[in-house]
């Protein structure tokens, strides 16, 4: 996720404003987990309308995990955990 965010910043002007939105998992209400690998990273069965299956690589991040990779690189962090979606605000520090 680190050189995401490296690429991802070196495309926006100093004090920009980033927003992230994405979904938690919740279980019974999120598409389950098929599988964890070595490296922590779990996977997702997703089906077309047309019936193909295809494994995706679909993380949830931590409060902390978002802290260790945006905490130096930004200023005005906020993180927010609601029932099913979580949102990251900050501006970029370059």
């Amino acid at each position: 996720m680190s050189d995401f965010i490296n690429v991802f910043h070196s495309q926006l002007q100093p004090g920009a404003l980033v927003i992230f939105i994405d979904n938690c998992h919740i279980a019974g209400s999120s598409i389950p987990i098929c599988r964890i690998d070595n490296d922590g990273n779990t996977y997702q069965i997703r089906k077309l309308q047309d019936g193909r299956e295809y494994e995706i690589l679909k993380n949830f991040p931590t409060r902390q995990a978002f802290e260790e990779i945006l905490g130096k690189r930004v200023k005005n962090l906020k993180i927010e955990f609601l029932t099913y979606f979580w949102i990251i605000t900050y501006n970029v520090f370059l």
